[in-house]
């Protein structure tokens, strides 16, 4: 048995501070993907499916119209890196917009995000992208 008991609290403070040093690292070299520019992102966009189906995005509010008439509003949370609990742990980080759906939440991953193009898809549901330009 280890008798020297103030040497092993050092040595566990010690580790401790170690690992939460390099557990806050990041790693600049990494290739993060699509980066949301709030510019960019804001405003108004129109469905390249649908023209009469449009979407507003502001700081904190998600607009949905169909041919002029508002179908919905809702609050709206913009992450760099999704830290929402909608995302399964264990995904990597990604840009993705997060909306308080009827039921729950809603949880888009940003695919491309341009001066004139924006397309995302519901997390989970990777077939369906939806893909807007800019009004």
């Amino acid at each position: 048995m280890y008798r020297n008991t103030r040497n092993l609290n050092v040595l566990f403070g010690f580790f401790l501070l170690l690992l939460l040093f390099t557990a806050c690292q990041s790693d600049s070299t990494k290739d993060e993907g699509v980066k949301i520019d709030l510019e960019k992102l804001l405003g108004k966009w129109q469905s390249l499916e649908n023209p009469k189906t449009t979407i507003e995005l502001t700081t904190n509010r998600m607009l949905s119209y169909y041919d002029g008439l508002k179908l919905a509003d809702e609050a709206l949370t913009i992450y760099h890196a999704c830290a929402s609990r909608c995302v399964p742990e264990g995904v990597a980080p990604m840009p993705c917009l997060v909306t308080d759906g009827k039921m729950a939440e809603n949880c888009f991953e940003v695919l491309e995000l341009t001066n004139k193009k924006l397309s995302y898809t519901l997390i989970g549901q990777q077939e369906k992208v939806l893909s807007f330009q800019k009004l």
